[in-house]
């Protein structure tokens, strides 16, 4: 199919209805073979590994690895029995690192599984300790933070324990270096995007903290921030998606009665390094969080102390949107969670009175071939916001609609493209590159909005993915023009 014909068919069409795409989702439930808290998990090689936690009156040793191709479990041991174990993935590897062991002391032990081969090495960490936020940038992975010291005592680490993937294998003291966070804290939230390291929030010694401290993987600096309000987020309660991290809930204060929660979302924008926030439906502390395409979900968590819920928020980072809420098969916080080829999966967890086996898969069912990708660069008003309507099928009706714009009556350039070629555009990306065709719209209404309607939308298009977006001239955006988010549209 020739370009000409793409370009020609699509400007007829566009010349010639707001909704979002339309995805549902099924729930499914696996179980672990024992019910357990204080366990850690992680996903690597399409696996989700799951280690460690107290069994019962004494702690676990047990690894148990769901293979989500093959729907089967398998079996391992970590070293020592230990709970609270902190984890993340380098590569093919899943590290497992400190705890509290047996004897009620904090483990050093950092234990590495090779996935392909399942073989295990070892580690040890600078200073023994549990409650760490960690994650990955780029071929680190990064482990700060946590509780030193014994159980009895209330001794927080600012430690930063860094294994760097291009200077040898995990078990290689050559491969680790240490750095310090800006304050001492335990279970900061954790996550990565734009190349960065963020570590949110957590419990400082005498009070909650609204400290992220930052680490730019290409300089190897760090930097800090604050959130909107200090709070003990929980390790489970951050994700990234596109240019942006979340973080998502939490425990405002966390002595005393009754206890403060919030129901903030924090949003960092890596392109702009700009916060804002959005809201939940339920304030909560510990949310597990997990990014599945364009959708971030935000499950269960503590509406109070031993007061679980089940809600499970959804929001489209594509669009900017919220999802109507689903809910967990039962109430419950403290969850553990990942992303496994593109299903979530959030195991274990407590009502307040009983921890349960039980692990929720959520399945996303795409049936629209609109896809929201992010990109967006705010403005006045906030992310333009770009969606679609209409099945693409030939001789069908459909729009394009943008909101949030600035307007009225604001020149906005909307590119069409082949190809999401993620472009350094006026403080932002602009995706929809090389361009196809480009038009020129006024906004109208205030906020600013375009509708693009077709009646019926051309043959010959078949198995053809269309990128949209929209450039708007914007005084208050950062270079003065802002960005909608990209919006693919696959043809069926």
């Amino acid at each position: 199919m020739s370009t000409l014909k793409n370009r020609i068919s699509l400007c007829v069409a566009l010349l010639g209805a707001v909704a979002s795409s339309d995805v549902q989702a099924q729930w499914t439930q696996l179980s672990l073979s024992q019910a357990r808290p204080a366990i850690a998990a992680v996903s690597v090689d399409g696996k989700l590994i799951i280690a460690g936690g107290v069994d019962g009156s004494s702690l676990s040793d047990l690894v148990e690895i769901y293979d989500e191709a093959t729907d089967t479990w398998s079996y391992s041991a970590l070293s020592s029995p230990r709970a609270g174990t902190t984890a993340t993935a380098v590569g093919d590897y899943a590290i497992f690192a400190g705890g509290q062991e047996a004897d009620f002391s904090y483990s050093a032990v950092v234990d590495i599984l090779h996935v392909p081969d399942m073989i295990w090495t070892s580690f040890t960490l600078t200073q023994p300790r549990t409650s760490m936020g960690a994650t990955t940038v780029g071929n680190k992975a990064i482990f700060a933070g946590g509780k030193a010291g014994i159980p009895s005592a209330f001794v927080l680490s600012a430690v930063v324990d860094i294994y760097d993937a291009d200077l040898g294998d995990p078990h290689e003291s050559a491969a680790w270096t240490t750095a310090m966070l800006s304050q001492e804290r335990r279970s900061p939230a954790a996550t990565s995007v734009g190349g960065r390291a963020l570590f949110a929030g957590g419990l400082g010694i005498s009070k909650t903290s609204k400290r992220v401290d930052i680490f730019n993987d290409a300089t190897g600096i760090w930097s800090t921030a604050v959130l909107s309000e200090k709070r003990l987020l929980g390790t489970q309660s951050a994700v990234s998606f596109g240019t942006r991290a979340y973080f998502a809930g939490g425990f405002v204060t966390t002595s005393g009665l009754p206890y403060v929660i919030s129901d903030l979302v924090d949003i960092y924008d890596s392109q702009t390094g700009v916060w804002t926030t959005e809201t939940l439906s339920v304030p909560r502390g510990g949310a597990a969080a997990v990014a599945l395409g364009n959708k971030i979900l935000f499950a269960g968590g503590w509406t109070a102390p031993a007061a679980p819920t089940d809600v499970v928020d959804i929001f489209d980072a594509g669009t900017g949107l919220w999802d109507p809420t689903t809910t967990l098969s039962q109430a419950r916080g403290a969850i553990q969670r990942a992303a496994v080829n593109g299903k979530g999966f959030f195991a274990g967890g407590s009502d307040g009175l009983a921890t349960t086996a039980v692990v929720d898969v959520y399945t996303p069912i795409v049936s629209s071939p609109w896809t929201g990708l992010g990109y967006a660069l705010p403005g006045v008003n906030g992310d333009p916001t770009l969606l679609g309507s209409g099945p693409l099928t030939t001789g069908s009706a459909g729009s394009l609609n943008l909101s949030n714009a600035a307007g009225p009556g604001t020149l906005a350039i909307l590119f069409i493209s082949l190809a999401n070629t993620p472009t350094p555009f006026k403080g932002g990306t602009l995706a929809a590159v090389p361009f196809l065709a480009q038009f020129s719209f006024g906004t109208t209404g205030s906020p600013g909005s375009i509708v693009l309607p077709w009646a019926s939308w051309p043959a010959g298009l078949s198995g053809t993915s269309f990128y949209f977006q929209y450039g708007i001239q914007d005084g208050a955006a950062v270079q003065g023009a802002a960005l909608s988010n990209l919006l693919r549209a696959d043809v069926p």
